[in-house]
């Protein structure tokens, strides 16, 4: 047996025992009634220490103490420790210790993370990371992620944003509803240019977190009446809108509508969407013409409250009261089924159940007043009613929303933002900006924390960093400062006189945002919100705003620095310098961090005892701030007791970042360490590339930073593979775009065809209630001629039948008798003529006789006649007069009669249209209904407009990013190729863009493919092309020594005997031993002589050997590099080029390959050169025995480009 097998079988027989002795030896009378401990695993449950562990398993006291508090969390949390106790309660709210146990405090390594990111929230703020973006933000981001970014293309984004803007500061509030009891919510419903909107007000905080963003409600749109129609539900978790509208329909006869009230319910999705439910039921009265919400509108605008009856569902057809405070115990609901007399009555406490089958009504009778709803077998309900009592009061007055049962308000004025002028830039830069967030504040102190205060710090803070952050990714280095300094601008912001500006105290204005210009000192630690959001802890002090700009404005100057030493040219240097040192200026020196051992080792008792409640004041009682809390260190109590917070390492590390940059600029360095070796000047560059840039005509390749044109180290071939592989992913995303688009507009087209269509219908809805008003019209006049035909029937009818009147009978009878009279009186006319003719006188003389009385009285005989006669006419003219208008009056009677039966047609007639035009209303109606049906659907459909518009969004996002992936990799092609070639071979490649914004970037793809078509061509026409030649170079030759006897300069130089100015100098400098080998010497040009006249040289490779004398498995560690970035590591010294193995058709290229060999100044550095009997790795025998150099020069020659 092993002595590591008996040693482990020992402690374990050694811990079985232990286990065993404290079994028997201890007191476990504490335990609860029924409980035991007499195995190990009980023992485990018992002390939370496994009793079982192996002796494989390394551990530590502190480490099992870790482990069982861990594990008691674990057991209490689950329930297996008893009951939490009343103190734990606090560390199960929201974000909490507890609260936070699965996501990050059952680790050590998360809850470490998460407490770093609690105290310097500021290095972890990112513009693209925030979870609090409004939907107007996150429109904005889509717009600028859709296409190449562009000073245009963010102020027409941002011109959409502040559209949208002004429409929702225009937003009136209609009602506040308040049915959120447990989070003391309250939701506040508004209207602006005829759309509703809705927005959750959070009563229990303070911060402009406390106002969700407004939230529109497309689905009330001329759909209510009034606000009195729609109120705003809690279901458990859920937020219900649910409202009401009138729906008329034919009645059962045809012959008339009913209206009912119908209602409808939405809920909030998780994506800030709304929801249709499909089915709902409302505890609420019946609808009499005033809606019974729980808000009574009043003199002042008061709005009265009440709190809810919930009803508990316990299945399909089962619920129960569950909320007996705001219910008497004693009342009872009644409910039955319509259709039968059964009922059941439910109190508090109680369940019942009550079959609902589809087309079901239930009636629902509380406090006397009946609710008849409509419901089917799949249903929820409401949790509420409205037969409640008075909760609490408010006062919309103006903007402010006042609360009668808390000493709170709440200002819901927006901000006088100036929407026409805010887009020009030049409000965001300098005083005018400043001074219109100025001005705000004057009016309202807590417009950046108040109903609008999200959107201000997204037009002032947000959009900017956004916007920086996105060109600084991209290497765009003036835009992204442009865009910080609309933040913070490290050197001030000055007057028209260049003087620095100053604030309302006094200080100088380094930032632009006046929430950040105000906030000078760190919070205190215990305000600090109890949130892993970083974003909720920089809004809760924005000195984490202030940090995380400050360090996006160094890594901005970084980043421009290394971008410029990247260029390896002199000048570009020094530009690298002055950015590194203007950071360094930033940052201050170093903070002086001393590491001490001062831990006093105290138990975990004294420790859970110093571990209070964070103290926020000092000695003095003055308020202890984060920052004086982190300098004072362990000698102020903050509630952590002898723990320290752990050190801002993401910052200290710029330090260490600008003194490796700043040392390796100092030592003629390469941003990766290597040496470097740089002319005095720069090579003059191509007055037709520069006219080309200055014009705007550097097309594909002024869309990527020169960063990105950098060598890969990939030949052509594989990179013309790759870059066509790339733009087919791109041409396919183009067409998928394209496709995406064609829906999208044939949707909205076909979405615009269904709405006039939907138009139409209504519009002949309309028309045909118009004519059927006409018809009824002229039904109504129809009526009003036959009432008066059937009198006027009636009335000729009855002179008809009564014949002559009795006056007229009189008259006939008087002139009758009149002529009987006159008759009577000639027939005595005759006899009195005669008389008077016989003498009357008697005497003297007979006379007195009238001789002509006979005549005369037969005279007025014939008159008498001619009048009887007359009057004989007159009766028979009467008499006929009076037959002919008895004929014309039952002619009239005829014809009146006549009149009627044809109004009794036209009236039949005239109710069969009215009859038809009922029918083509009630089938209009049917196809209006049927087409809202259809609308609806088609509207609410997966595939619809919402999907094609969220597609083309998203697709038009990926797309640019595609080509802006894809474009790299074609620049990289066209780079390998005139590494291969020659730069001259390619010109005009890739020199006209492919991308139009106006177009989304469409055909991007195709004019990717033409340019790498070009270079195919290119590369046919010259790649076989070329006359292959090899030169080696002895160093000791070319030095003049003869060749092998290097070791006698080499033996000099590490003896520390300066060889002066000599060609193709040896050096060492500190441990290491160099060599320079300048090629421009060995005229590689002429060796073949007019052969290689005009011709271009292309180093193929360069390996080098070094004949020294090398031990057993002994290596050498050297480089080769060229002063312009490239190294290569030699390791074994026989023709080494500095790969493993040399292919020359290998996809990589060698090092050097593609170079000009004439130009190139080579430098070998032998590294660990030391003094001879040090102990470290030492190459100095290697050096010492070294005889020679030797390189292997491999080069191509082509010929020029004319």
């Amino acid at each position: 047996m092993s002595v590591s097998l008996f040693n482990q079988n020992l402690k374990e027989a050694r811990r079985d025992a232990l286990v065993s002795h404290y079994l028997a030896t201890h007191d476990f009378s504490s335990l609860p009634e029924g409980s035991s401990v007499t195995t190990a695993d009980d023992l485990y449950e018992y002390l939370l220490l496994d009793t079982k562990i192996s002796n494989a398993v390394t551990t530590s006291r502190l480490a099992e103490a870790i482990s069982s508090l861990q594990l008691f969390i674990h057991r209490s949390l689950e329930g297996y420790e008893g009951e939490l106790a009343e103190e734990a309660t606090k560390y199960l709210a929201k974000d909490a210790f507890l609260d936070n146990w699965d996501q990050y405090n059952k680790r050590y390594s998360t809850w470490a993370g998460k407490e770093k990111l609690r105290f310097y929230a500021g290095n972890y703020v990112e513009p693209s990371l925030r979870n609090d973006k409004t939907e107007l933000f996150k429109y904005l981001e889509n717009n600028i992620n859709q296409t190449k970014l562009t000073e245009e293309s963010v102020f027409a984004a941002l011109n959409g944003y502040f559209s949208q803007y002004k429409e929702l500061t225009g937003i009136n509030i209609l009602t506040v509803s308040y049915s959120d009891y447990a989070r003391n919510r309250y939701f506040l419903l508004g209207k602006s240019a005829g759309n509703y909107y809705l927005r959750i007000l959070d009563s229990q905080r303070s911060d402009f977190y406390a106002w969700g963003e407004w939230l529109r409600l497309p689905f009330l749109n001329g759909r209510i009446a009034s606000e009195k129609d729609v109120s705003i539900l809690k279901q458990n978790d859920n937020l219900i809108v649910l409202f009401r509208y009138e729906k008329k329909s034919e009645n059962e006869n045809g012959d008339g509508y009913d209206s009912s009230i119908v209602y409808e319910a939405y809920e909030l999705t998780e994506d800030n969407g709304f929801r249709k439910c499909q089915s709902f039921i409302s505890l609420t009265e019946p609808y009499d013409g005033e809606h019974n919400n729980p808000i009574s509108h009043g003199e002042g605008l008061y709005k009265t409250f009440y709190s809810d009856i919930y009803f508990k569902r316990i299945d399909a057809n089962t619920f129960k009261i569950t909320n007996k405070s705001v219910w008497n115990g004693e009342r009872t609901i009644k409910y039955y089924k319509e259709d039968t007399n059964d009922y059941f009555t439910l109190k508090y406490g109680e369940s019942s159940f009550v079959s609902l089958f589809e087309g079901d009504r239930l009636r629902i009778d509380g406090e006397g007043d009946d609710t008849l709803i409509n419901c089917s077998s799949s249903f929820f309900f409401d949790d509420r009613t409205d037969y409640n009592h008075q909760h609490t009061q408010i006062d919309i007055a103006g903007n402010v929303i006042l609360f009668d049962d808390e000493e709170s308000t709440f200002n819901t004025t927006p901000p006088a933002l100036f929407i026409n002028t805010l887009i020009n830039q030049n409000q965001y830069i300098g005083e005018q900006g400043y001074e219109l967030q100025k001005s705000l504040i004057a009016d309202n102190p807590s417009v950046f924390s108040g109903a609008y205060g999200q959107y201000l710090w997204e037009i002032f803070f947000h959009i900017p960093y956004l916007v920086a952050t996105r060109f600084a990714t991209e290497q765009r280095f003036e835009e992204a400062e442009r865009w910080y300094k609309y933040i913070f601008n490290s050197a001030g912001y000055r007057d028209e006189d260049g003087h620095i500006q100053t604030d309302d105290n006094g200080r100088p204005r380094y930032w632009n945002c006046y929430p950040l210009q105000q906030d000078v000192d760190w919070d205190s630690f215990a305000d600090m919100p109890a949130s892993t959001d970083p974003d909720v802890i920089a809004t809760a002090d924005p000195m984490h705003y202030k940090l995380a700009i400050f360090r996006h404005t160094l890594d901005l100057l970084i980043a421009r620095g290394d971008a410029a030493w990247r260029l390896l040219e002199r000048d570009t240097l020094t530009e690298a310098k002055m950015y590194y040192v203007q950071a360094l200026q930033l940052l201050g020196p170093r903070p002086d961090i001393r590491v001490t051992n001062t831990w006093d080792n105290p138990t975990l008792s004294v420790e859970a005892d110093a571990i209070q409640i964070p103290a926020t004041r000092s000695g003095e009682g003055a308020s202890l701030t984060f920052a004086q809390w982190l300098r004072a260190g362990d000698t102020n109590e903050m509630g952590d007791g002898d723990f320290l917070p752990p050190y801002n390492d993401v910052l200290l590390a710029y330090w260490d970042k600008l003194d490796i940059r700043m040392y390796n600029l100092r030592h003629n360095l390469s941003l990766d360490g290597q040496p470097l070796s740089l002319p005095l000047y720069a090579t003059p560059v191509d007055p037709a590339e520069l006219h080309r840039q200055q014009s705007g005509g550097d097309g594909i390749q002024g869309d990527i930073p020169p960063a990105a044109r950098a060598d890969t180290g990939w030949r052509y071939p594989l990179l013309a593979v790759k870059a066509q592989e790339a733009v087919n992913r791109l041409r396919e995303f183009g067409s998928g775009l394209l496709s995406a688009l064609e829906k999208q507009d044939n949707e909205k087209v076909a979405m615009l065809l269904q709405s006039q269509q939907s138009n139409v219908l209504g519009m002949q809805q309309e028309i045909a209630q118009k004519n059927l008003e006409g018809l009824n019209a002229e039904l109504a006049a129809l009526n009003n001629s036959r009432e008066g035909l059937v009198l006027n029937q009636k009335y000729y009818t009855s002179l008809v039948n009564g014949d002559l009147s009795a006056a007229e009978i009189a008259g006939l009878t008087l002139r009758s008798g009149s002529m009987l009279l006159n008759t009577s009186a000639g027939v005595t006319l005759l006899p009195a003529g005669a008389l008077r003719a016989i003498p009357n006188i008697f005497g003297m003389a007979d006379g007195g006789a009238d001789l002509g009385a006979p005549v005369e009285s037969s005279a007025f005989n014939m008159q008498i006649a001619a009048q009887v006669l007359d009057q004989s006419a007159q009766v028979s003219e009467v008499t006929a007069s009076y037959q002919r208008r008895a004929a014309d009056w039952r002619q009239q009677s005829a014809l009146t009669t006549k009149s009627i039966e044809e109004i009794d047609n036209r009236i039949a007639s005239l109710k069969a249209q009215i009859a038809m035009q009922q029918k083509q209303i009630a089938l209009a109606e049917m196809e209006y209904a049927n087409h809202q049906a259809y609308l609806d659907l088609y509207n609410s459909r997966f595939t619809g407009l919402t999907l094609y518009s969220w597609m083309v969004t998203r697709l038009s996002s990926l797309y640019y990013q595609l080509y802006d992936a894809t474009l790299p990799v074609c620049i990289h092609a066209l780079e390998a190729l005139k590494r291969e070639l020659g730069k001259n071979r390619a010109d005009g490649i890739f020199s006209m863009p492919v991308w139009n914004d106006l177009y989304q970037g469409l055909l991007a793809g195709e004019g990717l493919t033409t340019e790498l078509q070009k270079l195919e061509d290119i590369w046919l026409q010259n790649s076989a092309n070329g006359l292959e030649a090899t030169r080696t170079v002895s160093l000791a030759a070319l030095r003049g020594e003869k060749s092998g006897s290097l070791s006698a300069s080499i033996a000099k130089v590490l003896n520390n005997k300066e060889e002066g100015n000599v060609d193709d100098q040896l050096k060492l400098d500190g441990n290491i031993f160099s060599a320079v080998l300048d090629m421009s010497k060995l005229q590689l040009a002429n060796d073949y002589g007019v052969t290689g006249s005009n011709k271009n040289l292309f180093t193929k490779s360069i390996s080098v050997t070094l004949p020294t004398l090398l031990g057993p498995y002994q290596d050498i560690a050297a480089t080769l590099s060229d002063g312009n970035g490239t190294v290569a590591t030699l390791s074994h010294g026989m023709q080494d080029t500095g790969r493993f193995v040399v292919n020359f058709d290998d996809s990589r290229f060698l090092p050097f390959e593609g170079s000009d060999p004439t130009s190139l100044i080579l430098t070998l550095s032998i590294f660990n050169v030391k003094e001879s009997g040090d102990a470290a790795p030492n190459q100095r025998a290697i050096v010492e025995n070294l005889s020679d150099i030797i390189f292997h020069i491999r080069y191509i020659m082509r010929d020029r480009q004319s």
